[in-house]
């Protein structure tokens, strides 16, 4: 959808497929100018303390879905905003989450088990590959490179926006500095479901 909207997005999602949005306006974010915004902040990454200054400077780094980094750069009303485009009067269960990566990061294959998976970068370029669920017992085990032929293969860049559906699977492949945004959420009849089978 080159000039997205509500309307066109809610035609869209009855197909049940993958959707890309463009033309998403965003100010871009860096490493860079989160070190400048935020001078000696410190990413609580699970059980690891991560300076962001030292991650200015590294050539590797892979900061997983961070809810905190979100909040805390007060990226939670443009995230949800993004979100609304998706969503209805039965959505709930939503998450923000930021991921920081440089080099080449190892992104396993991942099922995506809620409503809707929105995965937008703010910086850099990310290349997507997305399974249709049909292909799940072909795919399941095997190395992400062995598995590129079942996928389709999608380019996001800075100011695209892309919608996974429940069920499918993707893994994600970068070689430069990419942060991504992750918005997640459900919906009444399927949060209790999606939330235990994900346990």
């Amino acid at each position: 959808i080159d000039s997205p909207n509500k309307d066109k997005v809610v035609i869209e999602l009855n197909h049940k497929s993958p959707i890309i949005l463009h033309n998403i306006v965003c100010d871009e974010l860096t490493i860079e100018v989160m070190n400048y915004r935020i001078p000696g902040y410190i990413i609580k990454d699970k059980e690891a303390l991560v300076s962001l200054d030292q991650l200015s400077k590294s050539d590797t780094c892979t900061i997983h879905k961070n809810s905190k980094l979100l909040t805390d750069f007060v990226l939670q009303e443009y995230s949800t905003t993004m979100l609304n485009l998706f969503s209805n009067y039965m959505t709930c269960g939503q998450n923000h989450s930021l991921s920081l990566y440089k080099g080449n990061p190892s992104i396993p294959l991942t099922k995506n088990y809620r409503d809707t998976l929105l995965i937008q970068p703010l910086s850099g370029k990310v290349i997507l590959y997305v399974f249709n669920p049909k292909h799940e017992k072909d795919i399941k085990g095997l190395e992400p490179t062995s598995i590129k032929k079942w996928s389709i293969k999608i380019d996001v860049d800075k100011g695209d926006l892309l919608y996974i559906p429940p069920e499918w699977l993707y893994f994600y492949e970068s070689t430069k500095e990419v942060i991504l945004m992750h918005s997640e959420c459900d919906s009444y009849p399927t949060f209790v479901f999606n939330y235990l089978r994900k346990k």
